[in-house]
């Protein structure tokens, strides 16, 4: 396991992040997220200012989860009017994954008229059927297909 410290002036809140409907291969299991992400299968999880992990290096994490992007300077920045103000008050710690252009599409054209759960069901069994077997913490996973391998 590795881990990272989390600044404190940095807020990142990693299961309003993975939950909140941007990305869809995460699942949350006895408080470790399971996910598979270029390949990689990752298990993570959060105790207040640390992140400890599996199946990443520190600087993946950090990218992904755009550690390096100063939040509070873009809200900041974006904060104009009540409602945009509220919804970064609701949503504090929320930050935008670095998903893979090509997954990101492919999730989206799934999520047409139709809820959460059943996107993560179609990602998934894409990524079963289509993309390669992946070992990790937490068993056998699927990387997402490449074009290629959907064509």
């Amino acid at each position: 396991m590795t881990a990272i410290a989390l600044q404190p002036d940095q807020p990142f809140d990693l299961d309003l992040t993975l939950s909140c409907g941007q990305t869809f291969r995460w699942e949350k299991v006895e408080g470790w997220w399971q996910g598979t992400v270029e390949g990689r299968a990752i298990h993570i999880r959060q105790n207040e200012d640390l992140l400890t992990f599996s199946g990443a290096d520190a600087g993946f994490i950090r990218d992904y989860f755009r550690l390096d992007q100063d939040l509070p300077t873009i809200l900041s920045s974006i904060d104009r009017d009540p409602v945009i103000s509220a919804a970064i008050h609701e949503c504090r710690g929320l930050r935008l994954v670095r998903q893979q252009p090509w997954e990101c599409l492919i999730s989206y054209i799934c999520a047409t008229n139709t809820n959460i759960p059943a996107v993560k069901r179609r990602v998934a069994l894409m990524a079963e059927q289509f993309g390669r077997s992946v070992d990790g913490p937490f068993g056998a996973t699927y990387a997402f297909p490449e074009p290629e391998e959907l064509a």
